[in-house]
């Protein structure tokens, strides 16, 4: 799903639709809740690659980004500033 050129609010106010349904997605993989949060905070590649390998395998992983977008430089700038 493409975003609308003229979002509403700031990029960094929308949350991933996977994040209110953690619980379903550490129950499905065997883990607490709160250890699949740690492994999405954590800079360790280890965990990140854990934890979104436990969210595409609860949701399908086309929840990340079936059709990103390929921008030049200038129209990133032009869509985000710069």
């Amino acid at each position: 799903m493409r975003c609308d050129d003229a979002w509403t609010y700031s990029p960094s106010t929308y949350v991933e639709s996977f994040v209110k349904d953690l619980g379903l997605v550490a129950a499905y993989c065997g883990c607490e809740k709160a250890a699949l949060i740690n492994c999405l905070c954590s800079s360790s590649p280890v965990k990140l690659a854990f934890a979104y390998e436990c969210i595409g395998n609860c949701h399908g992983f086309r929840v990340f980004d079936s059709e990103p977008l390929d921008l030049t430089e200038d129209e990133v700038k032009q869509r985000y500033g710069g």
